[in-house]
This record gives C-alpha cells, sequence and structure tokens, in this order.
C-alpha cells in the first residue's frame, strides 16, 4: 500500500510540476513537436494501408479470388471445409479444352465450369445478344445453360439461345459472355471460353481417366482470415497442387505501389526528423531549467533514481499525450489525403486499419526516447551543492550517448518502415556525412562573426557575444536549419525523380489493348487491319508454354529442388520467348547474350526466377514444348523492369 501510495504521490508532483513548466515554453514545444511526427506517421501509415488494401483487392480480382488452389486432380473438400469454418468464402473451378459442335461446324473451346458464388471477387459481364450493351451477370449460368465469349458465337454463326453440343450434353446459349474477371490469368488462352455450370460436367463424359484439367478452389474473406489461412496451407498442400494469391500477379504494379510507399513515408520521415530535432533542441532547455529543482529535492533527501523516474515520468506523459493527439489528427489528415486522392484515381480506398495507429505511439516514444532523454538523464548527476552554487552542473554527456540515441531512434524507425537494412545505411550515412558538415560550418561561421565583433554597434556587438558564449548551441542550430532545408529539397528532389521515373517507364505512346493469341499465317492480315485505321505497325512477341522434363540431364520429378517453392516452379508452366537482341526494359547482370555466332542453345532467365529455383548460370533446362524435347544452357541473368508496359 505504502508503494502504490507512493507511486500515487510521483505521479501528482510529475504532473504538478509539468503543468507548471508550461509556461516556460519548452514543455509546449516538446509536447507539438511529438504531435507533428506522430500526426505525419499516422497519416501516412493509414492512407499508404489503405493503397496497399485497394491494389490487393484490385490485383485479387485478377484472379477471382483472394486465394486460388490449383490441381490436376479433385481438390479435397477439407481445404473448403476449413475455408468456411474461418468465414472465408469458397467456390469452384474446373477448367479443361473441348470441343463444342453446332450443326455441322465446331470449335475448339476452353470449358470452366463454375459453382455458386464464382467470382469471389471482381464480376462477371455479359450481354443479352452478341454485340449488345454488357451487364453484370447475377449467379452462374443454371444447369443446361452456356455463357459463350463473343469469339465462339461469331466462329461457329451463333445466337443467344441456340443450341450447342458438348460431348455427350446439349447446353443451351442464354448469353454472350464478355468479361470475367480472371480471363488471361495464364496470359493466353488459344481458345474462346464456354461458362458452364459445373454441375453439368460429369453429363458431358468428357472427363475421363487420363483428361486433361485443371481444378481450383477460390477462397476469398476478411484479409487477417486469409492471411492465416494461407499460412496453414502452404503446409498441408501436396506436390500436386499450387496456391496463389495476388503477389503473384502483376509484378509492375507492386514495384510501382512500393515505390510510392517509399516516397510516402520518406515524406513522413522530414516531420519526424525535424520534429526529433525540435525535440532535443527543447529537451536540453527543459532539463536545464529543472536542475536547481532537482538540486533541491536531493537536498530534502531525494535519491538520483527518484529524479530520473520523476523526469522519467514527465517525459512520458507527454509521449502519451503526443500518442493520442497526434493519432487522432493523423487519422483525420488521412481522410483529407483519401479526399484528395479521389479525384485523381478512380478506385474507392477500403476503410483503414488499425495497425496503422500503433505506429503514431511507437514513434512517439521513439523520438522521446532518442532526443529528449539523453538531456534528461543529466539530472540524477546534479550535485546538491548546486542550490548554493549555481556554476556547478552535472558532467556533460559524451556525443556517442546524445548522437548515438538519436540515430538509434531514427535507424529503428526507418527500418520498421522499409525493413531494408541497406537502405537504412545509406540514409543514417548520409544524414551523419550531412551533419558533420552543417556543425563544422556552424563553427566557422560563429568563429567568422567573432571577428567581427569590434568592428559592429552596440547591439550587434552584443548579440556576436551571445552567439560566441553559446557556440555549441548556435552550431546545432545552425545544423538543425540545415537538416530542416536539406530533407525538404532532398524530397523536392526525390519527387520529381519519382514522377520522371513513372512518365519514363510509361512512355507517350503506350499501348491499352493487346491482342495474343496471333498465328504466324495471320500477322501480316492482321497488320493489314490496323494499318486500315492509321494503326502502326505493331510489335509482335513469340511466346510459347512450356514446361520444364529435366534439369542438369536430371529427371524434374528426382531433381532435388532447394525447397517447396522451388519445386512448384519446376513443375508449373514457363513462358518461353526467343530474340537475337537484349529486349528493351530488361538489363544483364550476369553471363553475355548470345551473338548471330552462337550456335549453342542458350537460355536467359529473368533474376527472380532464378533464385527461386535455384539454379546458376552454366546450368541446363531441358523443355517440353509441345511434346518435343528442347534442352537450352543457362547463358546469362536479365533484371526485367516490370513496369515498361511491354511484354516481358
Amino acid at each position: 500500500m505504502a508503494a502504490r501510495a507512493g507511486k500515487h504521490v510521483r505521479l501528482g508532483l510529475a504532473l504538478k510540476l509539468l503543468l507548471r513548466d508550461w509556461r516556460s515554453g519548452e514543455v509546449a514545444v516538446l509536447l507539438a513537436a511529438l504531435v507533428v511526427a506522430v500526426t505525419a506517421i499516422t497519416a501516412v501509415a493509414l492512407f499508404t494501408d489503405r493503397v496497399r488494401q485497394a491494389v490487393a483487392q484490385g490485383a485479387s480480382e485478377a484472379l477471382a479470388a483472394d486465394l486460388r488452389i490449383e490441381s490436376v486432380a479433385e481438390i479435397s473438400e477439407a481445404y473448403a471445409d476449413d475455408a468456411r469454418a474461418l468465414g472465408l468464402d469458397t467456390a469452384r473451378v474446373t477448367n479443361f479444352r473441348s470441343v463444342v459442335v453446332h450443326g455441322e461446324v465446331s470449335s475448339l473451346v476452353d470449358v470452366r465450369g463454375v459453382s455458386a458464388g464464382y467470382p469471389l471477387r471482381g464480376e462477371v459481364r455479359v450481354a443479352q445478344a452478341l454485340a449488345a450493351p454488357p451487364e453484370v451477370a447475377s449467379g452462374v449460368p443454371n444447369s443446361g445453360e452456356a455463357w459463350a465469349e463473343p469469339g465462339l458465337l461469331g466462329r461457329l454463326n451463333l445466337e443467344v439461345g441456340d443450341v450447342v453440343r458438348l460431348g455427350a450434353l446439349e447446353l443451351r446459349v442464354t448469353r454472350s459472355l464478355e468479361f470475367r474477371p480472371d480471363e488471361g490469368w495464364r496470359f493466353f488462352e488459344i481458345a474462346p471460353t464456354l461458362l458452364v455450370n459445373r454441375d453439368d460436367i460429369a453429363a458431358t463424359q468428357l472427363l475421363q481417366p487420363g483428361s486433361v484439367v485443371e481444378h481450383t478452389l477460390l477462397i476469398a474473406g476478411a484479409e487477417s482470415e486469409v492471411a492465416t489461412f494461407r499460412a496453414e496451407l502452404v503446409t498441408r498442400l501436396t506436390p500436386e497442387e499450387e496456391l496463389e494469391d495476388y503477389r503473384d500477379a502483376r509484378p509492375e504494379v507492386r514495384a510501382s505501389v512500393r515505390r510510392a510507399e517509399r516516397f510516402l513515408m520518406l515524406s513522413a520521415m522530414v516531420s519526424v526528423l525535424l520534429g526529433g530535432v525540435a525535440v532535443a533542441m527543447a529537451g536540453r532547455r527543459f532539463g536545464a531549467r529543472r536542475l536547481d529543482a532537482a538540486a533541491l529535492m536531493k537536498c530534502l533527501g531525494a535519491q538520483h533514481r527518484d529524479v530520473l523516474r520523476l523526469s522519467l515520468t514527465q517525459l512520458l506523459t507527454l509521449v502519451l499525450a503526443a500518442a493520442i493527439g497526434g493519432s487522432v489528427l493523423g487519422f483525420v489528415a488521412q481522410l483529407g489525403l483519401s479526399r484528395l486522392a479521389s479525384g485523381l484515381v478512380e478506385i474507392q480506398l477500403p476503410p483503414a486499419g488499425l495497425e496503422g495507429l500503433a505506429l503514431g505511439p511507437l514513434t512517439a516514444l521513439a523520438v522521446a526516447v532518442g532526443f529528449a532523454l539523453p538531456a534528461l538523464l543529466q539530472l540524477r548527476h546534479v550535485p546538491p551543492a548546486r542550490v548554493l552554487r549555481h556554476d556547478l552542473a552535472p558532467p556533460p554527456l559524451g556525443y556517442v550517448a546524445v548522437y548515438g540515441a538519436a540515430a538509434a531512434a531514427v535507424g529503428a524507425i526507418l527500418y520498421w518502415f522499409f525493413a531494408d537494412l541497406a537502405l537504412v545505411l545509406y540514409l543514417l550515412g548520409g544524414v551523419a556525412l550531412t551533419f558533420g558538415a552543417l556543425y563544422g560550418a556552424g563553427r566557422l561561421l560563429v568563429l567568422a562573426l567573432q571577428q567581427l565583433r569590434g568592428g559592429a554597434g552596440v547591439a550587434w556587438r552584443f548579440g556576436i557575444a551571445n552567439v560566441a558564449r553559446r557556440g555549441q548551441e548556435s552550431s546545432v542550430q545552425i545544423v538543425a536549419f540545415g537538416i530542416g532545408i536539406m530533407v525538404l529539397l532532398l524530397l523536392t528532389v526525390v519527387r520529381s525523380e519519382l514522377m520522371v521515373e513513372w512518365q519514363a517507364s510509361l512512355p507517350p505512346d503506350a499501348p491499352n489493348h493487346f491482342t495474343i493469341n496471333i498465328q504466324p499465317e495471320e500477322r501480316d492480315s492482321f497488320s493489314g487491319v490496323l494499318r486500315n485505321f492509321s494503326i502502326p505497325q505493331p510489335e509482335f512477341s513469340p511466346l510459347v508454354r512450356a514446361r520444364i522434363s529435366h534439369v542438369n540431364g536430371q529427371l524434374v520429378s528426382d531433381y532435388q529442388a532447394k525447397d517447396e517453392r522451388a519445386q512448384d516452379e519446376l513443375n508449373d508452366e514457363i513462358n518461353l520467348s526467343w530474340a537475337s537482341e537484349l529486349p528493351l526494359g530488361n538489363q544483364l547482370l550476369a553471363g553475355q547474350w548470345w551473338g548471330p555466332e552462337n550456335t549453342e542453345g542458350q537460355l536467359s532467365i529473368e533474376e527472380e526466377l532464378l533464385e527461386e529455383i535455384g539454379l546458376a548460370l552454366g546450368d541446363t533446362l531441358t523443355f517440353s514444348v509441345a511434346g518435343e524435347p528442347v534442352t537450352l544452357r543457362i547463358s546469362s541473368v536479365r533484371r526485367v523492369q516490370w513496369d515498361s508496359f511491354r511484354p516481358n
């Protein structure tokens, strides 16, 4: 009880002294600097989290779900049961290629049997007739019905309402399938889609032992539950099952969002750094004003730890007030940012998550500990004799303690934001060099002012004398102003470079349509159609799907991959292309690009794929291309600029 009463007394005394010192100004500056830092970080964290969620949702629409499990075998119902137990939605897709017949005409089709609930993300758009206005579909085709893409309607000379035969089943085409969110997920599809009810697949009698079919389980729901279920699935999947989410799609979108997020975080760090400098200067003044009070308390019997606890209580009180006030202001500020962004982007930003609110209090604590605590630690070393002799002062803190604490605080915040140690070290090194240069310039300026003291007027003479007497503090103030101006200029440069880079990656003549599956004999006629509409000659990029059959002469099924993810990449289909020159948007990292004199089959592989599979230069891969083996040696490694808006 006595200990608890002592804590209440100490807290009451700390608050009383804090309110008394409010009139001095240092406490207000200290609190304002912490509030500004918390507001900036909270606003940026919440806003970038909303943008990240919006991008993730948009990318998930390309999968028609948040998660996809794909397999050549029927997927266990246990996965769907466990997903539904977590409150997640599920749907199933069965995909295979076959031939559909209408009268005497037939066509190859991509049959997609979908269950109720498809799609879980995005929407299917259909039309009542060919070239009719599209509308959002409600549900999936009824049993005995089918929705056909316009290409299939044109090939078979079909009209909505006609009957087609798929295997042993007759289906009535009731809609023109204008769009489905997961179309082209495998980059190209060689046949138009016929969307049917999954319950009708068995009646077609097309799926027999040995049939080439792909089964897909779609999963969607709240982000936290999806992440939990994904972590569980990774340990349960069989070798023939593959797990995919939005992170496996659109690397160019991920790269752009990552750059924008880093820029916004660097912008917020301006407020943190400036706030930290203000906290350090206000903390020094606050500590200096508390020297006499600390000496008096020691004369009355207070121990070193009592003085320290009192100072820490006051500091933590300011941190708590700044965390609450800054978090509220940051939440309001991100609403303003969202309103401004609504006129620039078409997507609707999801609500902000609560995780971003945790950054504000952590930032306030880190800034207070790193910039203000070193000055307050001196109070415990105040000699009691200072009550009689005001010239007695505690021993000054070492530079390592003062600047080391600040650097550690800033480094911890930066690493929390970026999780990139190299980037954090670059930033800290640059700040340290700038700090040293500014401090040296400040000291030289103080010395230069001393030389002018004799020729100045009375008022100037006293002013210069005061600056010279507080030479170190004056130099620190110059550093503070210099860092503030430097960071603002740096942000201006980074913003300009970021915009230039984005604009350079998207040339003025960037295409807004892509045509795929153009056969060699169709290239001339296709180019002629474009010329008739004054469209320049297009750039044709060859592409073929293949599977890896051997690694260094060893069957891929017997090859020991570095991990399960690498084995999945080896078993998955891969896009192969060929070119005589290094494509634009590609950078050679290792090896050599082939020339006209090279006759050996060589392969250039993208760096991320090389690392994921666990291969190296000189390894050989044998691909199965339409049943024909092709053996190639890895002769170079490339870095691909995914956001170049070119075929990659």
